[in-house]
């Protein structure tokens, strides 16, 4: 669940666009953020997601740091992306990995591979794998 530190600093600066929408031209998360006056934890959530993080708004952005409003939109909606995904990441005992860091999910993926690869090559054998495919359904 987002820290209700980053759900409040995410209401402030969605606030401030709101207000602004100079850059409502640049994706999908300014003409989902105009039809709203509040910020809930839900809609902050939507609009995280909707988020790639291009950073074309940071460039445009008037308000962005070292103005006083500090404005970094990117930012934000990767903190609340990455809490988010650890909150709803399936099943629940992985949702520790997306706040330990990119190493032990580097691991656990490279694992996974290569025990699907070992399966692979153990029931259908090497040449499935590294054979030469000749004649009709081959590429």
């Amino acid at each position: 669940m987002p820290s209700p530190e980053l759900l409040k600093e995410g209401e402030r600066q969605m606030t401030i666009c709101n207000a602004c929408r100079y850059c409502e031209g640049y994706c999908a998360v300014f003409p989902a953020m105009e039809l709203r006056r509040n910020f809930t934890k839900a809609d902050l959530t939507y609009l995280a997601n909707l988020c790639f993080d291009c950073r074309d708004c940071y460039y445009a952005c008037q308000y962005a740091p070292p103005h006083e409003f500090a404005i970094n939109i990117p930012k934000l909606m990767s903190r609340l992306r990455a809490e988010t995904y650890g909150e709803f990441s399936w099943p629940a005992i992985f949702s520790g990995l997306f706040r330990r860091g990119r190493m032990a999910t580097g691991l656990i993926t490279a694992t996974a591979l290569m025990i699907i690869g070992l399966l692979v090559w153990s029931l259908q054998g090497a040449d499935v794998l590294f054979g030469v495919h000749r004649g009709e359904g081959a590429f």
